[in-house]
C-alpha cells in the first residue's frame, strides 16, 4: 500500500468468520456524502431523499439506516448496472456518477447508524387510559 493510500476497512476475526470494520476515515466521508453530496459530481445529498439520518419516507422513500452496508452498496451497484429500473430519475442517475469508494462510504456510513438513527414519526391514535 503506499504512502498516499488510505486502507478502506480494517480486517477483524470473530468466531471462525472474517468480517471488516469500515474505518473511521470511510465513515467520515459517508457522512459527508450523505449529507452535503458532491457538488463537483453533480450527486446531492442522500438526505434530500432520505431524510436526516436516512430515516426514508414509508412507503415511497425507503430508509436507509442500519441497513446492511453490503445490502447498500449491492443495490447501488444494481442501479449503476441498470438491473433495477424503479427509480429512473433519481437513483439510477445518481448511482452512476458515484465511484466504488463512494459506495462504501454512503454503505459503511448508513449501516452504522442502525441503532442511533430516530424513528420513523408514528401515528397516535390511542388514547391513554
Amino acid at each position: 500500500m503506499s504512502r498516499t493510500s488510505q486502507p478502506t476497512t480494517q480486517t477483524s476475526k470473530h468466531a471462525s468468520h472474517r468480517w471488516r470494520i469500515p474505518t473511521p476515515q470511510l465513515v467520515k466521508r459517508g457522512k459527508e456524502l450523505a449529507e452535503s453530496g458532491n457538488t463537483t459530481k453533480g450527486i446531492p445529498a442522500c438526505g434530500a431523499c432520505h431524510g436526516a439520518g436516512g430515516v426514508g419516507e414509508s412507503p415511497t422513500v425507503p430508509y436507509l439506516a442500519g441497513q446492511y452496508a453490503h445490502y447498500t452498496a449491492f443495490e447501488l451497484q444494481m442501479w449503476q448496472r441498470g438491473f433495477r429500473r424503479n427509480s429512473p430519475t433519481t437513483m439510477t442517475l445518481f448511482s452512476k456518477l458515484l465511484d466504488d469508494q463512494e459506495i462504501a462510504a454512503l454503505a459503511a456510513y448508513y449501516q452504522q447508524l442502525g441503532a442511533s438513527a430516530p424513528p420513523p414519526a408514528q401515528r397516535s391514535d390511542r388514547h391513554a387510559d
